[in-house]
């Protein structure tokens, strides 16, 4: 008890850390006790949640041409993959005259702790 804490780059904090404001990095905590002093380090990765983006909507008639439904997910981050209905892998390019009707999920896998994001 009675020590100090510095973050990555030298400056002062406190021992609670906000994951929304905090920076990735190696954090010292130093105990100094008159002419000594001890120090440990904790090091602290931040992952980012994954972002599927909002759900979408498609109509279209069984003669169009194939649509990609990775553009009707607004706001997603690419590299996730496709699920079709009944949970089939599934390209993302969705054929009326091919392709059955449903719901069809975008799945991005999270960066552990984060937990996976999905759209439909």
């Amino acid at each position: 008890a009675g020590g100090t804490w510095t973050a990555p780059g030298g400056g002062g904090t406190t021992s609670a850390l906000n994951p929304g404001s905090a920076t990735s990095g190696n954090y010292t905590y130093t105990v100094t006790s008159g002419s000594c002093s001890s120090s440990a380090v904790v090091v602290v990765t931040i992952n980012q949640p994954p972002n599927a983006g909002a759900d979408g909507f498609l109509n279209i008639c069984s003669n169009n041409a194939a649509t990609n439904l990775f553009t009707l997910i607004a706001g997603a981050q690419p590299a996730g993959s496709w699920t079709a209905p009944g949970g089939g892998a599934f390209s993302g390019w969705y054929d009326p005259a091919v392709n059955v009707s449903g719901i069809y999920t975008y799945t991005l896998t999270g960066t552990f702790p984060c937990a996976a994001d999905q759209s439909t």
